[in-house]
């Protein structure tokens, strides 16, 4: 005779059936008390009779409740799935679904601020050891600029230099900013895994070496690819923007490269599309905005202090008095071939060809490019090293909206926290034999004939 043992509301199908039960029986109970926690009642209620039958052949009513994302019923429904392969096969499955689901992009931008504000120092620091490149990539523009105007360099040459820099700073900015995010990662990573333990960034940039060629083929790779997008009307540069964020942490944290690393961001952007398109959107928008209103300071302050306004509006008032005064104005050119107004017995140089004024005239673009470039890196490297983390927390949330374990990046921190010493490692030795030869004492303890020796 087969008994069911059990409270009816929240027992499973298979229990209500008298069947072998499995974890995935524990996880629809789990789904039952989460339908109650957040609708204030279980699935199905009344005679226990009627509550098993439901359990075993109904579906469980929607869940009407308003400020729950769409994506937490569903998990919730997941788990109360009649068939058990449905089911998340783990209780922590189950929970890492619903926390990454429940938490949108003011979530991840205060848990990243937490962080970022906690470690400032070391972010920071690991940001300007990476962008060091960027650094010296800026600061040697200037110096070819003075030559550009001193006139040692033609106009010509000039552009083609500007073209290559504008190249090799993109590159490099995304190849420096491909570093930063997979070396944070490891550190954000072990941050949440293991918080106890202080951080140390030695062997965060250990294990960055060690992928160094990784990050840059596929950071390339991507960068190339994105440009691209960004060329054909800025949209599609937008959406691989996207879905390729998650390219670093993934080539840092678990060894793929190339294409494959490309296909694993899709698959784990789609998880979280809606965060992930805001904060890539938001880490996009923030620096530009920036960026303009540096480039709008620093043109207003060189057209304030300019040489050329100066005498523009000195020879308009001139002219403007000439004329109220009823002088006569003639425009000539002297045997320079420079255009000159003549007021009476005066001569006001008008001509932005002469040597003085071309030269004004690059002073004034130098100074717009450089000094806008040289304040924007500051602000650059900032928001690189806090944009980096909110990318390191996108990357844990989007492998928990999937129920993925976390035991392999626990195996990464346990393997570079061995030790390296010679004197660490003997400890460790010994503490080892210690423990086997306290297993080996005991169990040698016991007598064939079942007796307990007591030393």
């Amino acid at each position: 005779v087969g008994a069911v043992l059990g409270t009816p509301l929240y027992m499973s199908p298979e229990q209500c059936r008298s069947e072998k039960l499995t974890a995935q029986s524990d996880i629809y109970s789990l789904g039952v008390i989460a339908y109650q926690m957040l609708s204030g009642k279980t699935p199905f209620s009344g005679d226990y009779l009627d509550v098993m039958e439901a359990h075993k052949e109904t579906a469980p009513p929607p869940l009407e409740v308003k400020r729950i994302p769409k994506k937490v019923k569903k998990v919730v429904n997941f788990a109360l799935a009649k068939n058990i392969a449905d089911r998340p096969q783990t209780a922590q499955a189950f929970a890492s679904e619903i926390r990454a689901q429940s938490e949108g992009v003011g979530t991840l931008l205060r848990r990243a601020l937490e962080i970022y504000s906690k470690h400032l120092p070391k972010f920071l620091g690991l940001s300007v050891l990476f962008y060091l490149p960027l650094i010296i990539v800026t600061f040697i523009e200037p110096v070819l600029d003075a030559f550009y105007v001193s006139g040692q360099i033609s106009n010509s040459a000039n552009n083609a230099i500007s073209i290559l820099f504008f190249i090799a700073n993109l590159f490099i900015g995304f190849l420096c900013a491909s570093f930063i995010s997979g070396t944070t990662t490891w550190i954000v990573a072990q941050t949440l895994a293991v918080p106890l333990r202080p951080i140390r960034l030695r062997p965060a940039l250990e294990a960055t070496r060690k992928k160094w060629k990784r990050l840059v083929g596929t950071g390339l790779l991507t960068g190339v690819l994105s440009f691209i997008g960004y060329a054909m009307c800025i949209i599609p540069g937008l959406i691989l923007s996207v879905l390729w964020a998650l390219v670093s942490p993934i080539v840092m944290m678990e060894n793929l490269r190339g294409r494959a690393a490309m296909k694993r961001s899709t698959a784990l952007v789609k998880r979280s599309l809606r965060t992930t398109t805001a904060a890539s959107l938001i880490m996009i928008f923030v620096p530009l905005f920036f960026g303009l209103i540096t480039g709008a300071i620093v043109e207003m302050s060189v057209e304030l202090f300019s040489n050329d306004r100066i005498k523009t509006e000195t020879i308009n008032r001139e002219v403007t008095k000439a004329q109220n005064e009823g002088r006569p104005l003639i425009t000539i050119e002297n045997e320079n071939g420079e255009r000159q107004i003549v007021i009476g017995s005066e001569r006001l140089n008008a001509d932005e060809k002469s040597a003085t004024n071309t030269f004004n005239r690059r002073l004034r673009e130098v100074i717009r490019a450089d000094a806008s470039k040289i304040l924007t890196l500051p602000i650059q490297i900032l928001i690189t090293s806090l944009w980096s983390i909110i990318v390191a927390l996108l990357y844990l949330k989007t492998r928990q909206a999937g129920g993925e374990s976390m035991q392999d990046l626990l195996a990464q921190f346990e393997e570079a926290e061995q030790p390296r010493t010679n004197w660490q490692r003997r400890v460790h030795e010994r503490l080892e034999q210690s423990g086997r030869s306290t297993g080996n004492k005991s169990n040698s303890s016991r007598k064939t004939d079942g007796t307990v020796k007591v030393n």
